[in-house]
């Protein structure tokens, strides 16, 4: 009987051991799951301050084009459009801060006036000629004028 007795304490022994170290396991995977975790908004911040120089300035013309006021700006183009005068082609550059603009007409005095018409639009700073050229390809030869238009700054 004590030889049994012996056996029985050493199996409860062991079996003790063996749920201490689990319970000490899982004590551990606990404190590991309390403990604070980084926010994921701390580490971009730390990793603008690695941006290199050619990095910063592409994010900047990202952040330019997307701050851009498109609807506004094709709002505008579209309300000072003359019926004589259509509207080709718009081709923005949004690095540059400017729109450069292909208008058509049968003469040059309505494309002169839109330009003028787009110089009073508060939105624009700047509103140059670029070139003029006669469309002969079309049996109409519509004058074509290409503008430049510096967008003001928001």
């Amino acid at each position: 009987m004590l030889v049994m007795a012996l056996g029985a304490l050493g199996a409860v022994t062991w079996e003790s051991w063996q749920t201490e170290a689990k319970l000490t396991a899982a004590r551990q995977a606990l404190q590991a799951e309390q403990r604070p975790k980084p926010s994921p908004i701390a580490a971009p911040a730390s990793a603008l301050t690695t941006l290199t120089s050619a990095q910063r300035t592409a994010w900047a013309q990202i952040a330019r084009q997307l701050n851009t006021p498109w609807s506004a700006l094709l709002d505008a183009l579209e309300a000072s459009l003359p019926d004589d005068v259509a509207l080709v082609a718009i081709e923005p550059d949004a690095s540059q801060g400017s729109v450069r603009l292909q208008v058509e007409a049968k003469s040059l005095d309505p494309l002169l006036a839109y330009a003028g018409q787009l110089r009073l639009i508060p939105l624009f700073d700047d509103v140059n000629l670029v070139k003029h050229e006669t469309n002969e390809q079309d049996s109409n030869r519509p004058l074509r004028l290409s503008l430049n238009i510096r967008l003001r700054a928001p």
